[in-house]
């Protein structure tokens, strides 16, 4: 679930640059300098803090309601909430002042439209396939905005990990079953 976490939080740290902000200049808590790299930043989301906010403990009672066994992650820009819905593992990610950004959840390649199904085991057909997330985001951000320097326009979308050998793919799905190449390393 911690790959999850990281995943999520990397597509939801490209919000503040979206807007020629960095994290420093968003308001976020002393700590996170302009020059650190994407993976300094990453190692900062990964910290083992787990004391959210207290907006963001409001907004999640206001937004979701009341969970048994909410785990919290907490860095300088997010807190995410780690909690059970309908025996499915979900996550509500909350930016510094406490706002729902969005919700993410685990789900099975079959959960997939069975287009986006054929079209990935077909054209990755030598790759394995990872794990599947459904991010439903909930911001205020203007329809087709640009997320880790991709479009991105469709608040609630699939996004596959896809490995062979040292490669890593992940491929964005649409609720209407087009796939798009995400990002690759």
């Amino acid at each position: 679930m911690k790959k999850l976490v990281v995943i999520v939080v990397t597509l939801l740290l490209a919000m503040p640059v979206m807007f020629g902000k960095t994290l420093k200049e968003s308001n976020t808590p002393s700590g996170v300098s302009k020059k650190e790299t994407k993976g300094t930043r990453m190692a900062r989301i990964e910290s083992e803090a787990t004391t959210p906010s207290a907006e963001a403990e409001d907004s999640f009672k206001a937004n979701i309601g009341s969970a048994p066994d909410v785990k919290w992650s907490h860095s300088a820009a997010l807190d995410v909430a780690t909690y059970s819905k309908n025996n499915t593992e979900t996550q509500a990610i909350f930016d510094f002042s406490g706002k729902l950004i969005g919700t993410s959840t685990l789900q099975k390649f079959s959960d997939l439209p069975k287009s986006a199904q054929n079209r990935i085991t077909r054209q990755y057909k030598d790759y394995t396939i990872g794990e599947v997330i459904h991010l439903t985001y909930l911001g205020s951000l203007a329809p087709d905005f640009v997320l880790s320097g991709n479009l991105y326009n469709n608040p609630s979308n699939y996004f596959v990990d896809l490995k062979k050998g040292a490669r890593m793919l992940v491929i964005e799905v649409t609720p209407d079953g087009e796939t798009n190449l995400f990002s690759e390393k």
